[in-house]
């Protein structure tokens, strides 16, 4: 009997086909990831009208740098530093720069492979054939009692470059004796990580908490009583 003929008598067991169907899943499922979070955003300054809707893909509806609508951003933020209570609007949030999110001491990174290196957020993405990310400066949009917290992120896959923009919608809720934000929904371009635990997780801690937050808006924060988004606004409230 040939080779030829032994190979085509050959039947994989139970085994080998659930193996294969599963490892078949998962790699449809990580292509089907990597396809959604490339998938390109529409960035707009407002909602599309119904005839203009694309249902296909996914916006980013940018919040308001009106700078003649913050005209009291300076004063609000040297209230909220001297432990005021404050009420601001995406504007006046936009004009800070900061992400009103709990800061987080930076984890040290691993150790790997010289080649990919991951960059800092806000430092340099790495140019030299590895693997790099940098987060831009946040954006704010606040409507329906919910804050939108959008962030650019430059990333460097060996040589190739492209911004992918995730965004999150949420509120606050309290953790520990803070208050830390809350995205009920989190995209990464236009995948949706909320629904992916360990993703979610490395989101929020890379993205949104490593964002660089001034030491006088982060003093004050620890000492709020309350925070809530209401309309188009953020309710600040101190003791």
């Amino acid at each position: 009997m040939s080779a030829k003929t032994k190979r085509g008598d050959y039947e994989p067991s139970w085994t080998e086909v659930t193996i294969g169907a599963f490892l078949s899943a998962i790699i449809g499922a990580g292509l089907g990831v990597v396809f959604l979070v490339l998938k390109p955003v529409i960035s707009v300054k407002e909602v599309p009208k119904d005839n203009e809707l694309d249902r296909s893909s996914v916006y980013f509806i940018e919040g308001g740098r009106d700078s003649a609508k913050a005209k009291l951003a300076t004063a609000k933020r040297k209230t909220f530093a001297a432990g005021g209570s404050v009420i601001v609007d995406e504007n006046e949030l936009n004009s800070f720069g900061v992400a009103p999110v709990a800061p987080v001491k930076p984890a040290a990174p691993a150790p790997g492979p010289k080649s990919v290196p991951a960059a800092k957020p806000g430092g340099p993405a790495d140019a030299s054939g590895g693997v790099g990310y940098v987060a831009g400066a946040p954006n704010f949009r606040i409507n329906d009692s919910a804050l939108q917290m959008g962030v650019p992120v430059k990333v460097n896959a060996f040589g190739l470059e492209l911004t992918v923009v995730v965004q999150g919608r949420g509120t606050f809720v309290k953790a520990g004796e803070g208050f830390v934000y809350e995205p009920t929904t989190l995209l990464v371009g236009s995948c949706p990580v909320d629904r992916l635990p360990m993703a979610r997780a490395f989101v929020m801690k890379k993205i949104f908490e490593a964002q660089p937050v001034p030491e006088d808006i982060a003093k004050a924060w620890s000492k709020l009583s309350d925070v809530a988004v209401v309309g188009t606004a953020l309710k600040l409230t101190m003791p």
